[in-house]
């Protein structure tokens, strides 16, 4: 189980770097500071993912993703969001 979430957690850890989103990873979720905190996390929203908003500090976490086509799904909802920010 634990190889599995370490992989997991990689692979989105990838995602974020190709989407040139700085991070923090841990085996369950990524931790993303970034000034786009807000943005982000309202246009995830509209696409139904959620994330969480830290109120205090500009930044967002990505929870693993729970499937492939979530993961689908995410990676999708991050490439269209590259061209709104």
């Amino acid at each position: 189980m634990r190889a599995h979430l370490n992989s997991q957690s990689i692979l989105l850890s990838d995602l974020l770097e190709r989407m040139h989103l700085p991070h923090a990873r841990t085996p369950l979720f990524c931790y993303v500071p970034t000034a786009s905190a807000e943005q982000i996390y309202r246009l995830l929203a509209q696409q139904g993912i959620l994330i969480r908003l830290f109120e205090h500090i500009p930044a967002i976490r990505i929870g693993l993703p729970p499937n492939q086509a979530a993961a689908h799904r995410l990676e999708a909802a991050l490439h269209d969001m590259t061209a709104r920010i």
